[in-house]
């Protein structure tokens, strides 16, 4: 049987010593980052060095991308660096904890 991980969390529970500011600064960082993006498109596609399409997409596209290497990075670790435990090491449809 294949072992599933559910490890996909916030970017923000990654940082030690964050809290509800942490994830608060991190999403309108990424906000930002992501409306430049358009802002900027728009811009290159008004002055038509690029097509619209592209434009407006390639922000939605970048984004995409590193938002699912991320999700498959953080899904590989196993656990966050909050974290006090090990992992739950999970054999068939039990569940054991690793010792302390």
């Amino acid at each position: 049987m294949k072992k599933k991980n559910h490890s996909a969390l916030s970017a923000a529970l990654r940082f030690r010593g964050g809290g509800l500011g942490m994830v608060i600064g991190v999403g309108m960082a990424i906000f930002g980052v992501f409306y430049i993006g358009l802002i900027a498109g728009e811009a290159l596609a008004n002055k038509l060095y690029v097509s619209a399409f592209v434009a407006m997409w390639a922000p939605n596209i970048l984004f995409c991308a590193i938002g699912v290497t991320a999700l498959w990075r953080y899904g590989r670790e196993g656990t966050t660096s909050r974290s006090s435990k090990e992992p739950l090491q999970v054999t068939g449809n039990q569940k054991v904890e690793a010792p302390a």
